[in-house]
């Protein structure tokens, strides 16, 4: 996941690129994938919100969306992948999620960052002196760790 574009130091103008690696489907139906749709469905607090994010991409190794801001500070989105082609669109497939490595982000983006790959970002308990202000400092489970969409993962900042 990368910065798009924007301000990135102002959260709300800053936009974030998502990508989502796919595999081939153990079962095509006879004829070979054209497309994915992916659909991104926002939660907060479990309740889906509106501002579903749909889109049919051209079938390739990975699938890159360009996201906003989320405006609820407990939400996430859960991403689902279908294959498409001659015969229908198979069914979604729940996108598990790779943690981002958020030590030494800051101004905010951590959180968003976390929240859009599909994670549930939750601040921890300060640490004195662990870092610039709004700085991540630690975070609960490792960069590179797979985990299932809406795990929550601590973000440590200074105090």
């Amino acid at each position: 996941m990368a910065h798009e574009d924007g301000d990135c130091s102002q959260i709300r103008t800053c936009r974030l690129r998502v990508t989502l690696a796919v595999g081939t489907p153990a079962d095509n139906g006879g004829a070979a994938i054209t497309a994915y749709r992916v659909t991104g469905t926002i939660f907060s607090n479990g309740v889906v919100q509106p501002g579903t994010i749909e889109q049919v991409v051209p079938a390739a190794g990975s699938i890159a969306l360009v996201v906003g801001e989320l405006d609820l500070p407990s939400s996430y989105i859960r991403w689902q992948v279908a294959a498409v082609n001659q015969a229908g669109t198979g069914p979604a497939v729940t996108a598990r999620a790779t943690v981002p490595a958020l030590v030494g982000t800051g101004d905010g983006r951590s959180f968003e960052l976390a929240r859009v790959a599909g994670l549930l970002a939750a601040g921890l308990p300060p640490q004195p002196g662990c870092g610039p202000e709004y700085t991540v400092c630690a975070q609960s489970i490792p960069a590179g760790t797979v985990v299932d969409g809406g795990t929550v993962l601590g973000l440590v900042q200074p105090s």
